[in-house]
């Protein structure tokens, strides 16, 4: 990090004699000589850098100076223990994770037991390190099992299926979208047409979209002191960015009149989420489009999930459930980051399938960017 100074030099505008040692002076200014604005970088030292840097991190999440100190200490040890473990044996490392609590201790999970090499680097460490041996599968085996579970579900012809992987206990959790037509009861039947090599370690849910718990129900009598929803807006990026703090919704239920605005939907259940992330950037709500700028460019066209979005029209937001911040209103202007994935551009020729081989719900008008992400989650911008 750089940051400048600026030096501002004054000359005379009058003629004045500085006498020197040796007895003779400097030449007069010259008159009606002006100000000289000399501006000179001053580097910044790596440890000023890394200091700012703390600082920020701190901000960021609500900490003190030394809970982010204590925390990058944990960081680097831990970075260590894992490359000096990936140098003499990779096939042990099962994963590991950084404590909630910024001063406290990280955790290594290893496949077998602690090799001996593993137990002096950690008491060599310089902070408190957990390990936890004993997994039954490695980093590699973990994934590769992971990817089979997904594979078999897909070609029973469940599309919308999200699998992870636990680190402790090598466990594979399963989400199955209610859309799919399957059942709490019909769970069971589903594991046990898994390879069988897998089937104990598959623990299989079935969800709903997260939009539908906020759904009115037509057949529920409606609530005469319910407001509307327009008069009880849930948080709002830009609320949040600017210190606001969140508002609850006081309805009861989301009681929006039916239709897409300018969104572009995938008809998609919502229950799974992508790593990968857009932004951050200022987003757009026009008419026809909904967009994401950065500072230069015409934008990225956003498709949104029918499982977890719905348009407000009597307000021009977006209403979407986000998996760690629960409902929020977006208004065009927030600057946010999505996560999400960027699918292929449309094809001109082929409207009938949206970036995530689902259906189009409603697909985006012609003129909007070629461009798409598909919203999978929402962050704040700081």
């Amino acid at each position: 990090m750089r940051r400048r100074s600026a030096i501002r030099v004054l000359a005379a505008v009058a003629a004045v004699s500085v006498l020197l040692a040796g007895g003779g002076a400097l030449p007069p200014a010259v008159p009606g000589a002006a100000i000289v604005d000399a501006r000179q970088p001053r580097v910044t030292t790596p440890e000023q850098a890394q200091e700012a840097d703390l600082k920020a991190i701190a901000k960021a999440n609500g900490w003190t100076l030394a809970q982010a100190r204590a925390h990058e200490r944990s960081a680097a040890a831990l970075d260590a223990i894992l490359d000096a473990i990936a140098a003499q044996a990779p096939e042990i490392i099962v994963g590991s994770a950084l404590a909630e609590d910024p001063e406290g201790p990280p955790t290594i999970y290893l496949k077998g037991p602690s090799p001996a090499f593993v137990d002096q680097l950690v008491a060599d460490a310089g902070v408190p390190v957990i390990v936890v041996d004993d997994q039954p599968f490695s980093m590699d085996e973990l994934d590769a099992r992971a990817i089979r579970v997904s594979q078999a579900l897909l070609a029973q012809g469940l599309g919308f299926v999200s699998v992870g992987t636990d680190l402790a206990g090598g466990t594979i959790p399963v989400s199955v979208a209610r859309t799919a037509g399957i059942t709490d009861a019909e769970a069971a039947a589903i594991v046990a047409t898994l390879p069988e090599d897998l089937r104990s370690s598959v623990v299989l849910t079935v969800v709903d979209p997260p939009i539908d718990a906020l759904l009115c129900d037509p057949a529920a009598p409606a609530s005469s002191a319910a407001p509307p929803p327009a008069a009880s807006p849930v948080a709002s990026p830009s609320a949040s960015a600017s210190g606001a703090e969140p508002t609850a919704s006081q309805a009861p239920c989301l009681d929006l009149p039916a239709g897409w605005g300018p969104l572009a939907v995938a008809d998609d259940p919502g229950i799974g989420g992508m790593d990968a992330a857009i932004g951050p950037g200022r987003l757009i709500i026009g008419p026809r489009c909904v967009t994401i700028r950065g500072k230069r460019g015409s934008g990225t066209t956003l498709v949104w999930r029918a499982g977890d979005t719905r348009w407000d029209p009597s307000t021009n937001q977006i209403l979407f459930v986000d998996r760690e911040l629960g409902l929020i209103r977006l208004s065009t202007g927030d600057k946010v980051t999505f996560g999400g994935f960027s699918p292929p551009a449309l094809d001109a020729t082929d409207h009938h399938e949206g970036p995530t081989l689902a259906p189009w719900t409603a697909m985006p008008d012609d003129t909007c960017p070629a461009p798409l992400w598909e919203v999978n989650g929402v962050s704040i911008a700081k």
